[in-house]
């Protein structure tokens, strides 16, 4: 084949969030010339010699060592020695030489190839959107339809200074996937691809040309779109866990009953990320926040809530609420530490070794737990697998990171948590599949019920707001009503909707067969589609969509697919909530 061929290669463009350490780190070899140097001077030549090292790096490791300090240069009789300063001296005998770094938070873009999952700068590709390609492109199926950072060819794309390293990854999403790479070949010749392209890259190009010289795939640019609208790929993928009903917290009472069991139960730690904050709350748990302070239990209280956006009678009710903790004594707040800042996320987690034998364990769901008067219809779900816990604690971590300053320390004891879980061995099976969804992963979700449901999809919320006609009532509209019943339920209306407008829309639902429900004290958030599938949020399905202004876990759900939970979840609730069991199909 030696005709010309313009390949287009499918992208995902990916912003990539992501922790480097900055500063000086020495070596080995510096710490051993700083020794030798603190026992007697010497010339960089014996230096050189004695090491068996070039006297090219020996002259630069002096250079950084004179750099901060540790040595000076001593010149007589025409020889030039070194020698350690009294500084150095003292470095010198340290097990390790200290070092001058920070943590510093970093932002990028880069497009990962479908194909081999390599990645590249944008700027050193052609990119097309699938809108502008050529009639009959010549368009490569996609083989992945997940993004996977890996810590390669990632990495070396990413921006950083010379005396910068990486460290680890804070959050990396898609940004883009209707996106193509134009490349052209000719023969076995790759064009339009940077130099450091992988071989295995080029060839697998090169391999499907020569498959088929004269496709035109028509296909292929629309399954790119297609799978990842209806397939749910979540961020840290599934893991397989054992769930059962009694792991299904409903109502108000059982989730402040089970918040103190979980402060009386934990051997060390208790975490606690609630939105919003409020003095009754507060008053009711101070008693058992304190009695864990006392058997000297970490408990760090989280709160996502921007009090600018606050009206003055909330504001005052935190202020209040803050000021029962400024009142205590300093051995208390020791252990019992309000945050100072907020984490700007709607999300409510529980996070403690509250387990059997000080397991750990973490709760998901809709309750604001410093703020709720456990009144109203909440649902929550415990989980107990380490790597699912290990997510949760990542996702906190991220939540709390400052901008520029150094890490709290609560974001390291949960960056120690999260790497204490994710080293436990990973189950190989069970009976459910679990996985822990961010924000836009929420509608997703909605996609894949809408496409993969048989019998019936229920979602329920609190608020019924305008944003529910694009992330619920239009997806659910497409589901073939023939087979699949639909029912929506909210507790009240969003400012901006008024009754008239909300009965407008239940006519409307109503026609294409779709039921909404309104019930008092709903502030649960749950979604089941089938006997098989939920997922458990404080994602507010009927009323928010996914905003990108918001930090990444602004909304944090958890979603399981396996046997013997749906049904139990939709009676208890249904009990609770005093509604007919009819309304959610239960089941006796």
């Amino acid at each position: 084949m030696t005709a010309r061929v313009t390949v287009y290669v499918p992208i995902y463009k990916v912003r990539a969030d992501y922790i480097v350490k900055q500063g000086r780190t020495w070596s080995a070899f510096e710490h051993m010339v700083l020794w030798k140097l603190a026992q007697e001077r010497a010339t960089s030549v014996e230096l050189a010699e004695l090491s068996g090292v070039p006297l090219r790096l020996v002259v630069e490791c002096l250079i950084e060592l004179i750099g901060v300090g540790w040595v000076d240069i001593h010149a007589s009789s025409g020889r030039v020695a070194f020698e350690a300063t009294a500084s150095g001296k003292k470095a010198a005998a340290l097990k390790k030489l200290p070092e001058d770094t920070r943590n510093l938070r970093r932002r990028d873009t880069l497009c990962m190839e479908r194909i081999t999952m390599s990645f590249f700068q944008p700027e050193d590709l052609t990119l097309i959107h699938k809108d502008k390609l050529p009639e009959n492109a010549f368009v490569l199926r996609p083989r992945v339809f997940k993004l996977t950072m890996s810590p390669t060819g990632s990495v070396d794309r990413l921006y950083m200074k010379e005396d910068e390293t990486f460290e680890e990854w804070v959050d990396h999403r898609i940004t883009a996937q209707r996106l193509f790479a134009s490349v052209q070949i000719s023969g076995d010749q790759v064009e339009g691809l940077p130099q450091y392209t992988s071989p295995e890259f080029r060839q697998a190009i090169v391999e499907a040309v020569i498959v088929a010289p004269n496709a035109g795939d028509d296909a292929a640019a629309d399954e790119v779109i297609a799978r990842a609208e209806t397939r749910l790929e979540t961020e840290d993928g599934y893991s397989y866990a054992e769930v059962t009903t009694d792991d299904l917290i409903v109502g108000g009472p059982a989730h402040l009953s089970e918040l103190k069991r979980v402060l009386s139960d934990a051997k060390s730690f208790v975490v606690v990320h609630t939105c919003f904050v409020g003095t009754e709350a507060v008053r009711r748990l101070l008693p058992d926040l304190e009695a864990a302070a006392k058997r000297k239990v970490r408990v760090d209280l989280l709160w996502g809530q921007r009090n600018e956006e606050l009206n003055e009678e909330a504001l005052k009710d935190f202020r209040a609420a803050k000021a029962m903790f400024d009142k205590l004594s300093p051995h208390t707040k020791s252990y019992l530490r309000f945050a100072e800042t907020d984490t700007g996320s709607h999300a409510k987690i529980v996070l403690a070794d509250s387990g059997p034998h000080g397991s750990y364990e973490a709760y998901v769901g809709s309750c604001n737990w410093l703020s709720s008067l456990y009144k109203s219809v909440e649902v929550s779900i415990r989980l107990r697998e380490p790597h699912v816990v290990a997510t949760l604690a990542s996702a906190l971590a991220f939540l709390r990171i400052p901008s520029s300053t150094k890490w709290t320390k609560d974001v390291y004891r949960l960056a120690e948590l999260r790497n204490e879980c994710r080293r436990a061995n990973a189950r190989s099976d069970g009976p459910h599949r679990v996985a822990v969804l961010r924000d836009h992963e929420h509608l997703a979700a909605v996609r894949e019920a809408r496409d993969g449901a048989n019998a019936s999809i229920v979602a329920v919320c609190d608020l019924l707001g305008p944003a529910g006609e694009t992330s619920v009532f239009v997806p659910m509209r497409a589901t073939d009503r023939n087979q699949v019943a639909v029912t929506l339920i909210h507790n009240k209306l969003a400012k901006s909707v008024s009754q008239e407008e909300r009965d407008r829309a239940a006519a409307a639902l109503a026609e294409v067969g779709i039921k909404l429900f309104a019930v008092d004290q709903v502030h649960g958030k749950f979604m089941t589609w089938d006997d098989d599938a939920l997922l458990i949020t404080s994602f507010n399905w009927l009323a928010t969509t996914s905003n990108p202004w918001k930090p990444r876990g602004a909304e944090i759900g958890v979603i399981v697919k396996g046997p013997g939970l749906v049904g139990h979840l939709k009676n208890k609730f249904s009990e609770i909530a005093g509604i007919g069991s009819d309304i959610l199909g239960c089941q006796a």
